[in-house]
């Protein structure tokens, strides 16, 4: 029995390594001897018994095989913070787990989050597989988008692939910890970091990059009588850059409700960390409050056009402090559209006009309300400027007001102006000649005899005339 616990205590050792697979196969062939007179009792045919043997030693081969491909996987629903240091003794993995990881996971407690995020904290080999892993993803990361990348960056983007499938982290830490003497036994920490995410844009992802630089604690050192608060203040550390990071990621990827649950109240435990606070940390006390407007914002959209929840996207409009360009969009539409109050409508475009940053929604907007209360002259002007301007996402806005216009028809007929914003839109900016002209058309037979479409109907006669001259000169060509 002694020399059984012996070889185990060995083949905890050594298990990853091939001399644990050895090790394995000595284990195999000592119990295979020692209980070798019951099994010629039970197998008495000598084939039989070394085709069993055979099994035996198969069995422990694929046992030990798939356990060092074998890393623990996140489960859906979570967001994963995978942590893989390697150290370098035992004292050192013990103070990892306990000081550091159940200190980040006791943080995450406390403040209500431990729904979100799972923890795995990775040890020994895993670790190191690990950290290889993500080390040459982060390298090569810059060109993942690219054709054909070179042999080599392609082997190592597989690799992260196959690992990403398998674990489904969302926040990797990965790094080393060191004992040196500097006029006293020190620790030293170099970690590194990775935040994955849904699949966006260069620029997105270089934001998401950045802010990350900007908290991420790199390199950490402290004295080992400070051990315990070292480490505590790391993961402390660590916790606020998690939740600053992958709150940016969430929102990112679309997913508003996430992000607000990570940045909410972020603030005041920034402010509670240290005094001074370090310069990472005064950077996102800098960003996180603009951070909040963004993202309260794009949940009030969420809350009132996919769930039909006025009441509640009130609510988060309300918590907005200062100007907020999606925020005031937002309100004026619910001014004109829950109220009935277009000129309250019109005075909260006015307000986003000055933060918006060469965005034109605001003008689309207050175009139209010019439009829907006869100031026809006024109006069209703005759809005048509205034709030679270009900004991004104006293909989608130019689609919602084409769709907001055909349901106001159906809903207040009388409101026959909306039939020549939708002409005038397909005219020039959709390009869609044969449409634009049906519309004027359908415009001013309705309006033939109703004196205060008298101007527009001068217009329009005016852009159908371009129009059939356009078709004609393109059918010619």
């Amino acid at each position: 029995m002694d020399t059984l616990l012996k070889l185990i205590g060995l083949l905890q050792k050594y298990y990853f390594q091939v001399h644990g697979l050895a090790i394995g196969y000595v284990c195999v062939a000592w119990i295979a001897t020692t209980t070798n007179a019951w099994i010629k009792a039970a197998i008495p045919t000598l084939p039989l018994r070394l085709f069993c043997h055979s099994l035996l030693v198969i069995a422990w081969t694929l046992v030990w095989w798939k356990s060092r491909t074998y890393f623990p996987r996140t489960k859906k629903g979570k967001i994963g913070l995978v942590i893989a240091i390697n150290a370098e003794n035992e004292k050192q993995k013990t103070r990892v787990k306990s000081d550091f990881a159940e200190r980040l996971t006791s943080a995450l407690e406390q403040n209500n989050l431990s729904s979100l995020f799972q923890t795995t904290v990775l040890s020994d080999y895993r670790a190191s597989r690990a950290t290889q892993i993500l080390r040459g993803y982060a390298r090569v990361r810059s060109i993942a988008t690219s054709d054909s990348p070179p042999p080599e960056n392609a082997r190592i983007l597989a690799n992260w692939q196959g690992f990403q499938k398998r674990v489904r982290g969302h926040f990797y830490v990965w790094g080393t910890i060191k004992e040196r003497m500097n006029i006293e036994n020190t620790y030293l920490m170099n970690l590194d970091g990775l935040v994955t995410h849904h699949p966006l844009d260069l620029e997105v992802r270089g934001k998401i990059q950045r802010e990350f630089l900007s908290i991420f604690p790199r390199q950490i050192s402290f004295y080992e009588r400070f051990e315990m608060n070292g480490f505590q203040v790391t993961a402390d550390y660590m916790y606020l850059a998690v939740r600053y990071v992958t709150g940016i990621a969430a929102f990112f990827s679309g997913d508003p409700v996430t992000a607000l649950k990570l940045h909410g109240h972020l603030k005041e435990e920034i402010e509670r960390f240290a005094e001074p606070l370090p310069p990472n940390l005064r950077h996102v006390l800098d960003e996180l409050q603009q951070t909040l407007r963004v993202e309260t914002a794009l949940l009030a959209k969420h809350r009132y056009f996919i769930e039909n929840d006025v009441t509640s996207a009130r609510v988060l409009l309300g918590q907005i402090i200062g100007e907020q360009y999606d925020a005031l969009i937002l309100s004026a539409y619910i001014a004109f559209k829950d109220d009935s109050n277009p000129l309250e409508s019109l005075k909260l475009l006015h307000r986003a006009k000055r933060v918006s940053r060469n965005d034109f929604t605001w003008l689309y907007n207050k175009a139209f309300l010019l439009m829907y209360l006869e100031k026809f002259k006024l109006g069209l002007k703005d759809y005048k400027k509205l034709a030679n301007l270009e900004f991004d996402g104006e293909n989608d806005i130019v689609d919602q007001c084409i769709d907001f216009n055909q349901g106001l028809v159906g809903a207040e007929p009388e409101k026959i102006q909306s039939l020549f914003i939708i002409a005038f839109l397909l005219f020039r900016k959709k390009l869609n000649f044969p449409m634009a002209l049906e519309y004027f058309e359908k415009f001013r037979s309705q309006a033939s005899g109703r004196s205060q479409y008298s101007y527009l109907l001068d217009v329009s006669s005016t852009y159908i005339h371009e129009i059939n001259s356009q078709m004609r000169l393109t059918h010619t060509q």
